[in-house]
């Protein structure tokens, strides 16, 4: 995983089990960190509900598959403007007709 510094912009491809724990944060949303992110520490400035969450863990307990990705400007945007986590955009892939989060 990249680590990620404290205000940049995320979107949460898989929480620290490795899927969609958690009701608050969910995956596939656009949030900005509000501290430096890692394998062992998810910080945010504002869940769904706008208010600030995240966790940390210790190497011990881990199961380390959190997954983000940058937010692309367009995603830094909606959030601006949602002022607050939004989903993703989805993007339809002409070649297979797949869409996909981007």
């Amino acid at each position: 995983m990249n680590k990620f510094k404290k205000g940049d912009y995320v979107i949460l491809l898989s929480s620290c089990d490795g899927g969609d724990c958690w009701s608050s944060i969910p995956v596939n949303y656009v949030y900005k960190l509000s501290s430096d992110s890692d394998t062992l520490c998810f910080m945010i400035e504002r869940n769904k509900r706008g208010v600030s969450d995240g966790w940390s863990t210790s190497p011990a307990t881990t199961l380390k598959k959190l997954k983000l990705r940058a937010a692309t400007w367009m995603e830094i945007q909606d959030y601006e403007t949602w002022n607050k986590p939004c989903p993703a955009r989805v993007i339809e892939n002409e070649i297979n007709n797949i869409y996909e989060i981007y």
